[in-house]
């Protein structure tokens, strides 16, 4: 059946104070210890997992809004923060094994909203691979693509030789990560099949340098298609800010997580979620709702 969509031009702020309290933890997950924050202990559990080299505290300015109405949980990943390193290759399927033994151990019960930031939706995007019936909803930040290598370097002169020379400058558990985060697992570039859940996308076009436009358009047009995968859900594209996003336009993320916990909780169709000015702050976004079904 078509589908609906339309856009919505709205101002967007930041506001309402925080409720919940941290609680840090070093937890045992199979011998290796790894650092965890949980905000929040009733409700719906929301998992947070950071972009590359991101510990358990890189989600400071959400997890104490989000612990107010959901038990919300972020971590670092292994040879990060406080976390132990491990042994295993860092590919995106290890990692989603990693958390879901870790979820097991902070007894944290399935269905799980998942919440990933760059380099984050592609270890994600795994796990609801491995998991989907314990995964209610997705929120993807600036995600990462499984084809974005390939694609930067069809509209960038000489991205793969940078991407080489960045690459040749991380150590250790970083660049584990990056080295297998693209092409690996048999994906060939391609993102897994994911389930058919309440899915929020947020693409930040602000991208810098003479290719910065042709790279957010390659960006924008990747976050589409991860979008086509859900039946309900929004993507949400905003010119302001880049991949500081989280930072920048900390409302865009907080309305997102909102809308997909309370779509995954009340199962039904929702309106998008209320967007406003606060303290004279305004920022034009252009929003894409669309409910196909």
């Amino acid at each position: 059946m078509g589908g609906l969509c339309f856009f919505l031009f709205a101002a967007a702020g930041f506001g309402g104070e925080p409720t919940a309290t941290v609680e840090p933890a070093l937890i045992d997950v199979g011998g290796r210890v790894v650092e965890i924050e949980r905000w929040g202990k009733s409700g719906m559990t929301v998992v947070f997992e950071g972009g590359s080299a991101a510990t358990a505290k890189a989600w400071s300015k959400i997890l104490p809004h989000v612990g107010a109405y959901a038990a919300a949980l972020s971590y670092s990943r292994a040879g990060f923060g406080q976390s132990e390193p491990s042994s295993q290759a860092r590919t995106p399927g290890q990692i989603a094994e990693e958390l879901h033994a870790l979820l097991a151990a902070a007894d944290r019960k399935p269905p799980y909203v998942l919440v990933a930031r760059s380099l984050g939706g592609i270890y994600l995007r795994a796990f609801a691979a491995k998991y989907p019936r314990e995964v209610a909803g997705v929120v993807l930040i600036d995600s990462s693509h499984e084809r974005q290598k390939i694609e930067f370097t069809r509209v960038v002169p000489g991205y793969e030789d940078r991407r080489r020379e960045v690459l040749a400058r991380l150590a250790g558990a970083q660049k584990a990560e990056s080295e297998a985060a693209f092409l690996g697992e048999g994906f060939v570039g391609e993102p897994p099949t994911l389930p058919d859940v309440p899915t929020a996308i947020l693409t930040p076009m602000n991208i810098g340098g003479a290719h910065g436009p042709a790279m957010a358009q390659v960006w924008r047009e990747l976050h589409a298609e991860l979008f086509k995968a859900t039946s309900r859900g929004m993507h949400t594209v905003t010119s302001k800010s880049g991949q500081g996003i989280v930072e920048q336009e900390p409302e865009l993320v907080l309305n997102a997580i909102r809308w997909v916990v309370d779509a995954a909780q009340e199962q039904s169709r929702l309106a998008p979620p209320a967007v406003r000015a606060v303290g004279g702050e305004k920022t034009i976004v252009r929003r894409l709702l669309c409910q196909r079904g």
